[in-house]
């Protein structure tokens, strides 16, 4: 399941549990407004029934100007969904220049994610499908990313978040025409006033078909 929303500098922070237990606490805070952007996912869980809450907690980060939280639409993926996890290791994706580290833990997909605070540093992805979802984490010390699909510009995402959160879909699209597309993220070497550094995580992938 994802939940989409809006970010913007009067958004605060819920928490969100899934069925009856704490999954993460959300920070919607960002200092360029982002529509539909995607709040949270969660994966993996069993057949059945599910419950979702969102909680409105009423706290935010300093710099908020509210504590607002939009709810705009969810994604629920049947079990059987035919999504492809693509690691950031994986042959398809294209890290240049050479400008990324590999850091190496148990919290990332498949053991491992890439890292680039270097302005012009970018990330390409070729795949076929209606959908792509970049995996990656937010925290105090990330910074901001911009987004293109087929050469197209989809605007800027800001990966700074007070709590740390980890294999978070930071951005997702699901309307795409079926056949090949090409995803980049570029590091634009900007960050929100209050994250700590301009860090950009690339974890990894899901395309959807």
């Amino acid at each position: 399941m994802r939940g989409y929303g809006a970010r913007d500098a009067a958004s605060g922070i819920a928490n969100v549990y899934v069925d009856g237990l704490f999954r993460t606490a959300v920070d919607t805070f960002a200092l360029v407004p982002q529509t539909q952007a995607t709040l949270f996912s969660t994966d993996g869980l069993p057949d059945g029934p599910h419950r979702l809450l969102v909680e409105v907690t009423g706290a935010r980060q300093p710099l908020a100007q509210g504590a607002t939280i939009s709810v705009d639409a969810f994604d629920v993926v049947a079990a059987d969904a035919s999504v492809t996890r693509v690691e950031e290791s994986a042959g398809a994706v294209r890290t240049w220049p050479c400008a990324w580290s590999s850091s190496a833990s148990a919290q990332y997909s498949g053991g491992s994610a890439a890292l680039s605070a270097q302005a012009g540093a970018q990330v390409d992805l070729d795949f076929v499908g209606r959908g792509v979802t970049w995996i990656g984490p937010r925290d105090a010390w990330s910074g901001i990313a911009t987004v293109l699909i087929d050469g197209v510009a989809q605007g800027d995402v800001d990966l700074y978040s007070a709590s740390a959160q980890r294999q978070v879909s930071v951005y997702s699209v699901n309307n795409l025409l079926p056949g090949p597309h090409h995803l980049t993220i570029q590091v634009t070497g900007r960050q929100n006033p209050a994250a700590g550094s301009g860090w950009i995580w690339i974890d990894a992938f899901e395309v959807s078909p």
